[in-house]
């Protein structure tokens, strides 16, 4: 192991760490397709749907749970709107992560090489101006 950097404040050590690995040997290669309600992963052999929906859904209620919030007090509504983002967040990540680590060890034991689509411009890419990523995200 080796220490790259560290930083000390009044309230908090940080240190980031590195460590050499081995490459893993890969035989095959599977491509990951990312879309707002699935992920699909697989080459010509097989693939494999991994149902996103329950994300979006999640977002979408804690979206409508926030704008039906009326409180006239800016700082209570932050404070909620916080705290509800905060609970999305954790339940969306939890979900993300799970399926990313099985994604992951499919292909560690199929010895697969995991392949990403380039995402670079795709806003840019989309035909119509007054199309947004957000409307896709209401449920």
């Amino acid at each position: 192991m080796k220490i790259h950097s560290f930083t000390i404040t009044e309230k908090i050590l940080s240190i980031s760490i590195g460590k050499d690995v081995n490459d893993l040997e890969s035989i095959n290669a599977v491509g990951v397709d990312r879309n707002i309600k699935n992920v699909t992963v697989g080459n010509e052999k097989h693939s494999e749907i991994y149902d996103l929906s329950d994300v979006v859904k999640i977002k979408g209620r804690y979206r409508k749970k926030v704008s039906h919030f009326k409180r006239n007090d800016r700082r209570i509504r932050k404070k909620i709107a916080s705290k509800y983002g905060k609970r999305s967040k954790n339940r969306t990540r939890q979900i993300v992560h799970k399926v990313s680590k099985e994604i992951v060890n499919n292909a560690k034991n199929n010895k697969e090489a995991i392949v990403l689509e380039n995402i670079k411009g795709i806003r840019e890419r989309i035909i119509g101006s007054s199309f947004t990523m957000h409307s896709l995200m209401v449920c």
